[in-house]
């Protein structure tokens, strides 16, 4: 009996409740990006009408993340209507019939308000206009919003400004069509912190544009089937980076994939330095795929430039241009001291002086190299001395050198280890 009003008494504590449903959401440990999982929202309807207790805390979760508007326009019932997609046109989409029913308005704020993640797909484009469904999405507390436009229409600043103007939005996702109107909003996008755009290097700056005096911490740019000729613009739009958190970006992602693999070979400084400007840089994730020379001026004003980084992977294209020499890792050494993951497409072999690498040890745990241009005995005997901590983790896509390069590493680190040992039993 005790044991069955202690049950009792835990199914009415709101935090156990709210745990309950929260894991019955996430059930399918899916990403976010894909459908809503069709058993959880079964099970969390079930919840919703076992009983008052269990009804908000259900209801919260099954709302909480929107694959789709749709359930949301339902229940405007009479104040949503159909009308042409344009002039003698035969499709319709669906607009609101102001003034809106004030008992409807009232039953779908009440569900609006669950929101927190919701993604916006093309049929929400081809059947409802755009400025039904934002202007619902701003009525909702949503956190985290993922649009998928790609294949829309032109987005307009009306548009634009609706996104700008959600008070919580924090995270937004936007795959953009080519065409996108848009313009600087000072006051838009006052929490947002994590962006992530995938378009041409056109809308993406139009993006960036209308997000001026945002406060942004993370910032991912997919450049997309881009045009050679485009590939010039996308350093001029990283300077607006600068606008867009200049003093607070810490994670920067810039993927470029052209649609055929341009002739022309870039500099570092054409295309990079503009990054050079974001100091609190701690994760970089840059691939190019494009021709690209760096030089050992370049490695180093990287590593000023980013002080408090943890995590740098670059890749580009250097089709048969010279690599920065390993010595350009004690740059890496001397001016990032928390740097932990380092991958890069090669370095080139040079003259080098163990006696000089000599100091305090390195955090650094795990580097790779693309292609390898220094002997492996050599470079293991410069990675010992630099990094003394690195995990020498052999893994099945590497090549014989590198492979070769770490077995050395390996072999090197266990002599030391070995050697410390028999002082400390001579001791």
């Amino acid at each position: 009996m005790d044991s069955q009003i202690m049950t009792s008494t835990a199914l009415q504590n709101d935090l156990i409740l709210r745990e309950i449903m929260s894991h019955l959401r996430d059930l399918s440990g899916q990403p976010i990006r894909v459908l809503r999982d069709k058993k959880a929202i079964s099970t969390l309807a079930g919840c919703a009408r076992v009983c008052k207790e269990f009804e908000v805390h259900a209801l919260n979760a099954l709302w909480w993340h929107m694959d789709t508007l749709m359930p949301l326009l339902q229940l405007l019932g009479s104040s949503l209507i159909a009308t042409p997609a344009a002039e003698g046109s035969t499709l319709t989409v669906k607009t609101l019939l102001l003034p809106i029913r004030e008992h409807e308005w009232l039953r779908l704020l009440s569900y609006a308000r669950r929101i927190r993640r919701l993604l916006v797909i093309d049929v929400d484009f081809e059947h409802v206009d755009p400025t039904v469904w934002m202007t619902l999405a701003a009525h909702s507390g949503v956190h985290r919003l993922l649009i998928d436009a790609a294949k829309a229409g032109p987005l307009s600043r009306t548009f634009i400004e609706k996104i700008g103007s959600l008070p919580q939005l924090r995270v937004l996702l936007l795959d953009l069509p080519v065409r996108t109107i848009a313009h600087s909003t000072p006051a838009g996008f006052p929490a947002l912190r994590d962006v992530t755009l995938k378009g041409s290097p056109g809308s993406i700056d139009r993006l960036l544009s209308a997000m001026l005096g945002t406060h942004l911490t993370m910032v991912d740019l997919i450049f997309k089937n881009i045009d050679e000729s485009e590939l010039s613009y996308i350093s001029n739009l990283l300077y607006k980076l600068r606008d867009c958190g200049n003093s607070s970006i810490e994670f920067i992602s810039l993927k470029a994939i052209p649609r055929d693999f341009p002739k022309t070979m870039y500099e570092f400084k054409d295309v990079l330095k503009p990054l050079l400007a974001l100091r609190r840089i701690l994760r970089a994730d840059i691939e190019l795929h494009f021709k690209m020379a760096m030089n050992v001026q370049d490695v180093h004003d990287m590593a000023v430039a980013w002080p408090s980084l943890i995590k740098l992977n670059l890749f580009y294209v250097e089709d048969g241009q010279p690599l920065p020499p390993i010595s350009c890792l004690s740059t890496f050494a001397k001016h990032c001291l928390n740097l932990r993951t380092l991958e890069l497409p090669g370095l080139q072999d040079c003259e080098t002086d163990l006696a000089t690498l000599a100091g305090s040890p390195h955090p650094l745990s795990r580097i790779f190299m693309a292609k390898q241009f220094v002997p492996s005995e050599k470079l293991a005997r410069f990675l010992f001395a630099l990094f003394p901590r690195l995990e020498p983790n052999v893994a099945p896509s590497h090549g014989p050198q590198w492979r070769e390069t770490l077995e050395t590493l390996a072999a090197l680190q266990a002599g030391a280890r070995n050697g410390s040992n028999g002082e400390d039993g001579e001791t």
